[in-house]
């Protein structure tokens, strides 16, 4: 299981050079070889004129790095219920309001980055995998800031977005002993074991 943490930047000039000076800044910050080559093209996915900029999966960063931008600018994406999923009481009306949040899906932004790293993850100090996020988050949003660009990030312990550096101070503990993911864990350990534990 991973953390994703995402980060969605409104830039309304120039958004492929800014997309691209952004990459290299989280290059640099994760740490990444020089031989090591982004993947780049279209991403089909989330419409026309999206491009990407991503890490190869397994490359022994700390997170696997994937950003995408609209060369054009911000552009919403229509909210499509999953056709596939049978929605019910308030799930559907919940997924609506989840869309409308996204600065991605509903036009606000024009660039997402995305760092995902496994909820193992410690760093050479005992950081946890929010520990990490929430230094890349600050590292980012003041590269953004210094250029005057408005930017949110979600906390995807909660589902919530949050403008700037707003509740980055909470982020850090969802994931220390005692924090909300770990006692979420902790509960799902207690239900596999209750019923006959994993088999691998």
């Amino acid at each position: 299981m991973t953390l994703s943490t995402y980060l969605a930047a409104t830039v309304t000039e120039d958004v492929a050079r800014v997309a691209e000076e952004l990459y290299q800044v989280n290059r640099e910050m994760l740490g990444t070889p020089d031989a090591v080559e982004p993947i780049r093209g279209p991403e089909e996915y989330d419409g026309p004129g999206v491009r990407r900029i991503d890490h190869r999966p397994g490359i022994g960063l700390p997170a696997w790095l994937l950003m995408n931008y609209r060369a054009e600018g911000s552009k919403a994406i229509p909210f499509t219920p999953d056709s596939d999923w049978e929605y019910e009481g308030d799930e559907l009306e919940e997924e609506r309001r989840y869309h409308e949040r996204d600065p991605w899906r509903n036009g606000t932004a024009s660039i997402q980055v995305n760092w995902d790293t496994a909820y193992s993850y410690r760093g050479p100090h005992g950081e946890s995998c929010s520990d990490l996020h929430a230094l890349y988050i600050e590292h980012v949003g003041r590269w953004l800031d210094e250029r005057g660009i408005d930017w949110h990030w979600k906390n995807e312990y909660t589902g919530e977005w949050h403008h700037g550096r707003d509740g980055l101070a909470e982020f850090s503990r969802f994931h220390r002993p005692g924090g909300d993911a770990d006692n979420w864990f902790q509960g799902v350990m207690a239900a596999i074991r209750a019923n006959g534990g994993v088999q691998v």
